[in-house]
């Protein structure tokens, strides 16, 4: 039976956070190796990215391995204990084979916290709703923890600034204990998974989401070089990235809005992927610094709602919670993903040609949604109704 049960919402917005540490952190971590702890920035940037691939692998792999686990929130505790253990250890690794491997264990612990926590949003009776509170929550946390890590660092060295973040985790994880567990599913359902409407459903939900993923964070990443092309200044690099934090706030909490309303699910994802689309096009091409302020601003807010509906029509799919939990891994598996495309496309042809790319990839995937919805439309599964 689904539940609104208040305290499994906490517990799932626990899980999220420290399961989004790495991604948040990598930006101030990858400094962190350099400046103390001696390595290049090239090792430093294979140190981030096999933890961030790491991170969205675990949770793909967790959707074959949420059916097995006997219970969820023992699974995810265990494995946040584990990466805040790696995170305290982390100044220790005196090579950079060494930091690999710890990042590595970081990325895999972390990754399976996160997939535990998606999973568990199919209890619920508006999946997208509480994965979007969620991802509100985790937002705002990291704002404050975030602000403080830089001078920590400063004044600490990389000990200090590595057992602050495992601590600041210790909190979260006790909010954990009511993480629900979904329902493991029958044989019949699994076949029924693998061989009826709901994976052909499912594949055109991931086309879709890989898209939206995509644009959303090409601009994203290269946000500098945007800003160096129109001379931006430190400070106004700094209020644009502020005003970002403050709109995935505002995302995650619109979209919980948006999850109450009457309006479907498909609608609200298909306008999320073309106005996406819109906002990167004005963010990559933007002529002067407002634009570039709003349209980056912008671009969080509808990450932030296309995130949690995403999420949470793949929690209607099935009981598990695999669907929702692949579905999050694909998200941000991408999103680890994008340098390569950006690269390609500013070493080439420039922030206005990628601007347009992202345009055209927003309405590709928004027409991929439409034909989400006629599919689904025509299915025979009751979750889907009306959605």
């Amino acid at each position: 039976m689904k539940t609104d049960n208040l305290k499994g919402q906490i517990s799932l917005a626990a899980a999220m956070t420290i399961g989004a540490y790495g991604s948040f952190a990598a930006p101030l971590l990858i400094s962190m190796y350099v400046d103390n702890l001696g390595m290049t920035l090239t090792q430093a940037g294979n140190a981030g990215a096999i933890e961030l691939v790491a991170i969205a692998l675990m949770q793909i792999a967790m959707g074959g391995l949420v059916t097995r686990i006997k219970s969820l929130r023992t699974f995810a505790m265990i494995m946040a204990l584990i990466g805040m253990v790696f995170q305290v250890i982390t100044p220790f690794a005196t090579n950079y084979y060494m930091l690999l491997a710890v990042r590595l264990v970081i990325g895999i612990t972390f990754g399976s916290v996160f997939g535990s926590a998606l999973a568990s949003s199919v209890v619920f009776k508006d999946p997208d709703r509480v994965v979007a509170k969620g991802s509100a929550g985790y937002c705002a946390i990291f704002a404050v923890v975030l602000f403080f890590l830089p001078k920590i660092f400063e004044t600490t060295n990389a000990m200090g600034g590595c057992a602050y973040l495992s601590i600041t985790c210790i909190p979260l994880l006790f909010m954990m204990l009511w993480l629900p567990t979904p329902q493991k599913g029958n044989t019949e359902e699994k076949v029924k998974l693998d061989l009826g409407p709901v994976r052909n459903i499912f594949i055109i939900l991931i086309a879709g989401t890989l898209l939206v993923s995509l644009i959303l964070q090409l601009p994203w990443i290269f946000s500098d070089v945007i800003g160096e092309r129109l001379e931006l200044t430190a400070t106004q690099m700094g209020t644009a990235y502020s005003l970002s934090s403050i709109a995935m706030i505002l995302g995650g909490l619109f979209s919980n809005f948006l999850g109450s309303t009457r309006i479907s699910k498909i609608s609200i994802m298909t306008f999320s992927a073309i106005a996406s689309g819109v906002v990167c096009l004005g963010m990559a091409t933007a002529p002067n610094y407002l634009i570039f302020l709003s349209t980056m601003s912008l671009a969080m807010v509808f990450y932030y709602i296309s995130y949690p509906f995403a999420v949470g029509y793949a929690a209607r799919l099935d009981d598990t919670g695999s669907l929702a939990t692949i579905t999050g891994g694909m998200f941000d598996l991408c999103a680890a993903l994008t340098p390569i495309l950006g690269s390609f496309l500013l070493t080439n042809y420039g922030t206005n040609v990628m601007g347009w790319v992202c345009f055209i990839i927003g309405v590709c995937a928004g027409g991929i949604y439409l034909l989400l919805g006629m599919v689904a439309g025509k299915s025979a599964i009751p979750a889907l109704s009306n959605h």
